[in-house]
C-alpha cells in the first residue's frame, strides 16, 4: 500500500519531484502573474531565483553578495583557489 501511495504521489500533478519541476513552477507562477497581476515585481524576483536553481550554494552567494565569498570559505575552512 505504501509503494502505491509513493508511486501516487510522485505522478500527482504539481507535484515537485525534480530541478525541472522547479523550474516548470516558477514559470507557471511567473504568468500567473503576469496575466493576473502585471505590475507585481513578484516575477522579476522568481526569475532570478530561477537563474540560481542549478547553481551551488557558493556560486549563488558570488551571484547575490561577492563579499561574502571569503567570510563563507573561511568558515568551511577553505581558502580562494
Amino acid at each position: 500500500y505504501s509503494q502505491t501511495r509513493s508511486m501516487a504521489a510522485r505522478s500527482a500533478p504539481g507535484t515537485i519531484s525534480n530541478r525541472n519541476d522547479v523550474l516548470a513552477a516558477i514559470d507557471r507562477v511567473c504568468e500567473y502573474y503576469s496575466v493576473n497581476e502585471p505590475s507585481s515585481p513578484v516575477p522579476l524576483l522568481l526569475q532570478r531565483a530561477r537563474g540560481l536553481v542549478a547553481k551551488s550554494f557558493l556560486e549563488i552567494l558570488e551571484d547575490i553578495a561577492p563579499e561574502g565569498v571569503s567570510t563563507a570559505q573561511s568558515v568551511a575552512g577553505r581558502r580562494e583557489e
